[in-house]
């Protein structure tokens, strides 16, 4: 995998008025994030670079698109509880697509019915 040839930095949000700036490395040893900004920006790019950092430090790493976990017969759930199976405090877990994932919800009652 080829590295960018410049390093970016995210602002993280500590609390309320308090925003902090932190190189991509960094993020793997928050105990969660979330990369948020457009289409084409290179959040999936990143992520598997963080993923590459962490099995070199012996992490587990589990990842998948959340939109094709989505997509699968059992649904949504099932994918994220298999997912999520056996992990441990070494196990760390990529979801990229989180807007591309079709969260079915219940509806009992449509508007003007």
């Amino acid at each position: 995998m080829t590295n960018w040839s410049i390093e970016r930095t995210w602002t993280c949000p500590v609390k309320k008025g308090d925003d902090k700036t932190r190189r991509s490395a960094e993020l793997c040893s928050m105990n969660a994030v979330c990369l948020l900004g457009s289409a084409g920006l290179g959040k999936t790019f990143e992520m598997d670079q963080m993923a590459e950092i962490e099995r070199a430090s012996g992490r587990t790493v589990r990842a998948s698109r959340l939109a094709m976990l989505g997509f699968r017969e059992n649904g949504l759930r099932a994918g994220l509880n298999q997912l999520s199976a056996d992990a441990t405090a070494e196990t760390t877990i990529y979801l990229d697509a989180l807007d591309e994932a079709m969260v079915p919800f219940r509806c009992d009652r449509i508007a003007g019915s």
